[in-house]
């Protein structure tokens, strides 16, 4: 599907989104759609993961993705990389931070989460803005509240399926959403 999200997935995520965001305050238009379809590609676990490194081999952390983004050579192919890093990188960030929030505050890296996702939206953003490319402005609103959104991800999550959250895995839940392609 070439990081294209199953319409189904879009359908799905879009009313939830939009019912959670509307009841948080969350109303600019131009992130939820963002949101909206950052989750129905990250439900498929080859989206979640798929920027790989120069090499080959596939970054599964959000530190090898940092390290991968400071590595880049310097070159018009390599904004283009680093700016799709650092995209990655905010996406990653909300999508764990959001929708498996109980799993990154088990684990510790809640906080380091959040701080990596906003300053890599801003990265983003400031790369959009040096090539001359159009959605600066999303990635500056998602850096702008980037907690707030991570935070209503979590209540969407709790309120709207929490219950198949509870029963099930990371990695089941993950494969749940795979169902949907």
């Amino acid at each position: 599907m070439d990081g294209q999200a199953h319409p189904g997935l879009v359908r799905f995520f879009d009313g939830l989104v939009r019912r959670s965001f509307g009841e948080l305050g969350l109303r600019e238009a131009e992130v939820t759609d963002y949101v909206v379809n950052l989750l129905a590609r990250s439900a498929r676990t080859d989206a979640l993961y798929r920027v790989g490194e120069l090499k080959g081999k596939r970054l599964e952390t959000v530190v090898e993705l940092l390290m991968e983004a400071q590595g880049v050579p310097v070159s018009p192919n390599g904004v283009l990389r680093e700016r799709d890093v650092r995209q990655h990188i905010g996406d990653y960030a909300l999508f764990m931070s959001g929708i498996f929030r109980a799993y990154a505050e088990r684990h510790g890296f809640l906080g380091f989460y959040l701080e990596a996702g906003e300053q890599a939206y801003r990265e983003t953003a400031k790369l959009d803005r040096q090539l001359y490319r159009p959605g600066a402005a999303c990635f500056e609103a998602l850096a702008g509240d980037f907690e707030r959104l991570s935070g209503a991800l979590d209540y969407m999550r709790k309120v709207y399926f929490y219950s198949a959250a509870m029963q099930h895995s990371y990695s089941d839940l993950l494969e749940r959403f795979q169902y949907w392609n």
